[in-house]
């Protein structure tokens, strides 16, 4: 089939600014108990105010600064949600102002305002664990309490305790409670780091951001005084980087024998690692500027002393082209070495990456890799500052960054081989993926979470299957080559773990929320044959080097935005990334992993109910799957799966793929109408006759310190029958209210009988009643949002003549309402974009051989022509 160009979808929108979600807030109900039962948590809550008192009077006494001002902090775990109900009355009777929330907002940091309304909160705690043990506490003043798990002051033991040297950032308070308290104690900060900086040259202090500071080559002991006397100081982190080693085993050559060529336009890929070696066959490809962050004294990002970087660039410019194109080789990008470490590990500067980036930006960069990336994360954890600052650099700045979920270590992997007696089952390929259950001297299953910061939602990650692109070579420790590689990383979160001994509740979780986004091929482990063959840096012979690594996957990814941009220049990045992860299939289905989910699900049986899984009711089994489920298993290994290069660059005469880059305002429902040829209608079989596929992206402002709102925007879409034919207004405004009204003419008289919900989803569907949405907003301050969001929906002959050959696209916006007032209204007064890669493809078939679905689509919907746009653009601009 000819290649065609993709398109921009341009047919009218209709625009209703109304949301409902008077569906509103699910608090999490506990169940009655029995008074006695109160008895542990009377006697736990009591030892924690013991602890508060001893930890505050220590805090008290190593204060040995003149400070003008001095606050309080206090954390509680609470076993629901902290709520706004919960977070009025919290600071209107007891003075705790909520600053920052952890746990997915069952944790909370409060500053004490009002010392005096503090110790109402005081007596309450303990009248609580003072009362009679035959008393309840439900109807007493106290019963609030209740509600509590724990609590601790927060000293400066909790505020160091990722604090182990090297490059530091102090995250700062929020200053929206505290006011000119905190402006005076930062004034106070400010001028003490200056005198420091005064008598130690070596010590760096930056602000990364308003509440990020970073400091370099600061003494121990002026960290802790630090910590000890500015009470603006929450949290304290060291970033330091684990080895990124590639297990290379040399394969000597004489010369690398590669020729590659490069077109000057071609698009730069910055590669943040550990610098790029103007080797001979990158010499075509490397620009002459670039940045080294890693040292002050001589700078130069052409200077390494691993073959990391180099071999990753080397995969960003040439993508799976270098491993079948022979010698000569046409590359797809050019190169900047951005150098952030020198070393197999170490640690690098957040302020002075920001700055790169956004230089290297400025030079016209707007594809990044970043295949150094730090620890794997605790199960459930927050988002990290550094990713953190790469989501606040994505939404500020056109541009995208692939990062790497990181690598179970070579020394790891051979550890965990070498005692796999031990559990031989648990260590098989591919339960050390995960078993919460079990654990071994050499693994747990919380190592194979992603490595931040992969967590980056604005961003792309990329996880590795086994592939080593050698058809010949055959996987070693992975069971084929299409499946998730030993090595490579899941998510991190996981529902059936507990948060504050509260178990998930259905309104926190959401399965449409994953890391990574994509895979790519990374080749196998500790096997020569299976691992990649790519670029060394031509010393001792390493002109080639046997690889393996989500390291490598990554860049291959980043070759493919690149080999985009190249094709449709007038894209944003996030349209890139829609384009990327909308082409994307999943390699293999989740069987691979069902002797796993099974096991799993019996021993949760077993140690909850003492009973195996099938002897257990519908109903709960039912929720023991819901928690141990292969298909979202397998979307926290893989994502949406493995990219179609060919899919993200062109359409064809039975394929289109049309590209939406539109804005929304808040409370806001979207719709457009998108006509599908009569000629489908014809077809004969029952099965399906069109296949669409659609992704939708959209980047956000992070909002630090506050887990379920780090994402604080929702943006959805969905695929419904257009209720109004050629009338995008209408539909936009039926879609948005729901009402009653616009129902009762499908079902007249007969609608006051039937179940209303279950009426609106068959009137609205395409197929016997409406998909779900991309994402659920609901309950929207207890749930996260995830901003990649993909639906596929198969469409037969019947459908196509029920709906009229027309359907409509809706999108919907709305945001979480339990924010700061500056940040609400920074959403509310925004006009947000978002991108939709659509896909429509025509089934392959013998009755429509000489049809053009290609040219029939665009005869029938308003699609413009990228290529030529650009062109226009560039002619206007000339």
């Amino acid at each position: 089939m000819a290649n065609r160009a993709h398109l921009f979808l341009a047919n009218p929108k209709g625009t209703h600014q109304y949301f409902d979600i008077s569906r509103g807030y699910e608090s999490k109900t506990i169940p009655d108990k029995d008074p006695e039962a109160y008895t542990y948590q009377k006697q736990f809550l009591k030892a924690c105010y013991i602890d508060f008192n001893r930890e505050r009077q220590i805090r008290i006494t190593n204060r040995n600064l003149t400070v003008p001002e001095h606050i309080d902090y206090m954390k509680i775990d609470f076993y629901n949600i902290f709520n706004d109900i919960t977070k009025n009355r919290f600071k209107r009777e007891f003075g705790l102002a909520p600053i920052a929330y952890d746990n997915f907002n069952q944790t909370v940091l409060f500053v004490i305002q009002n010392t005096a309304l503090f110790d109402d909160f005081i007596n309450l705690l303990k009248q609580f664990y003072e009362s009679p043990i035959t008393v309840h506490p439900s109807h007493k003043n106290y019963s609030i309490i209740t509600i509590i798990k724990d609590f601790k002051f927060l000293s400066s033991k909790i505020i160091l305790q990722n604090y182990y040297g090297d490059n530091l950032v102090l995250q700062l308070i929020n200053p929206y409670e505290i006011g000119v308290k905190f402006s005076r104690i930062f004034r106070s900060f400010t001028e003490h780091l200056t005198n420091l900086i005064n008598t130690n040259p070596l010590l760096k202090f930056n602000q990364i951001d308003n509440d990020l500071i970073e400091l370099k080559n600061i003494p121990v002991t002026e960290i802790k005084l630090l910590v000890d006397n500015f009470d603006i100081i929450q949290k304290v982190q060291s970033f330091r980087y684990p080895a990124i080693r590639p297990n290379a085993l040399n394969a000597p050559e004489l010369s690398w024998n590669l020729n590659v060529t490069a077109n000057d336009n071609l698009p730069i890929i910055g590669i943040l690692d550990t610098g790029v070696k103007q080797i001979e066959p990158l010499k075509k490809v490397i620009v002459n500027q670039g940045f080294d962050i890693s040292t002050t004294t001589n700078p130069n990002p052409f200077k390494v002393s691993v073959a990391h970087g180099t071999t990753v660039a080397s995969l960003a410019s040439l993508g799976v082209d270098f491993f079948n194109s022979g010698n000569d080789i046409e590359a797809s990008s050019r190169i900047m070495s951005i150098k952030i470490m020198d070393s197999e590990e170490g640690c690098f500067s957040l302020f002075d990456l920001e700055k790169t980036i956004k230089d290297a930006h400025n030079q016209g960069v707007r594809i990044f890799n970043l295949s150094v990336v730090g620890f794997a994360k605790k199960y459930n954890s927050n988002f990290s500052d550094h990713a953190y600052l790469l989501d606040k650099l994505a939404y500020e700045y056109d541009l995208l960054i692939f990062i790497a979920t990181g690598n179970l270590s070579i020394e790891d992997i051979q550890e965990i081989q070498r005692v796999k007696n031990e559990n031989p089952y648990f260590l098989d390929y591919p339960n050390h993926f995960y078993n919460p259950h079990e654990s071994c001297s050499v693994h747990d299953c919380e190592c194979s979470n992603i490595s931040l910061p992969s967590e980056s939602l604005n961003n792309m990650t990329v996880g590795a299957i086994a592939d080593n692109l050698n058809p010949d070579a055959i996987s070693h420790l992975t069971l084929s080559k299409e499946l998730p590689a030993y090595y490579t990383r899941k998510f991190h979160y996981d529902y059936s773990q507990k948060i504050n001994d509260t178990p998930f509740q259905d309104n926190q979780k959401n399965s449409k929320l994953f890391k990574p986004d994509i895979v790519m091929p990374g080749g196998d482990v500790l096997n020569n044959d299976s691992s990649m063959q790519v670029i060394g840096l031509g010393i001792l012979g390493d002109f080639y080097i046997q690889s393996a690594g989500t390291s490598l996957a990554a860049p291959l990814a980043a070759n493919i935005a690149a080999r985009v941009i190249s094709g449709y220049p007038r894209l944003n990045m996030q349209s890139i990334k829609a384009l990327v992860i909308n082409s994307a299939s999943k390699p293999s289905n989740s069987a691979f992993l069902k002797s796993l989910v099974e096991k799993l699900k019996n021993e949760e049986a077993q140690i909850r109910y003492g009973q195996n899984f099938n002897e257990l009711d519908v109903d709960i089994r039912r929720k023991l799957s819901e928690l141990f489920n292969s298909e979202r298993l397998l979307s926290y290994l893989i994502g949406h799966g493995l990219p179609d290069a060919d899919r993200c660059l062109n359409s064809t005469n039975k394929r289109i793929t049309t590209i939406l880059e539109d804005h929304i305002q808040l409370n806001t429902h979207k719709a457009i109408n998108i006509n599908l040829p009569l000629y489908l209608n014809e077809y004969p079989k029952p099965s399906a006759i069109v296949t669409i596929n659609a992704t939708l992206c959209y980047k956000f402002k992070p909002v630090l310190n506050n887990h379920l709102a780090y994402n604080p925007l929702h943006i959805s879409f969905n695929f419904c029958k257009s209720l109004v034919k050629d009338n995008c207004e209408n539909n936009a405004k039926i879609l948005a209210h729901n009402d009653d009204q616009y129902f009762e003419q499908f079902y007249g008289p007969k609608f006051e009988n039937v179940d209303k919900t279950e009426a609106r989803m068959k009137a609205l569907g395409i197929k016997s009643k409406v998909k779900p949405w991309s994402d659920d907003f609901y309950p929207v301050n207890s749930k996260p949002f995830s901003n990649t969001q993909h639906i596929k929906i198969q469409i037969n002959a019947e459908e196509l003549a029920k709906v009229d050959n027309q359907i409509t696209l809706i999108v919907r916006c709305t945001a979480k309402n339990d924010l700061e007032p500056e940040i609400l209204n920074y959403l509310q007064t925004t006009i947000h974009p978002f991108s939709i890669a659509l896909t429509f493809e025509e089934r392959e078939n013998d009755f429509f051989e000489l049809k053009d679905f290609y040219a029939e689509m665009q005869a029938i919907n308003i699609l413009e022509n990228i290529v030529e746009l650009e062109a226009v653009n560039e002619l206007d601009n000339s």
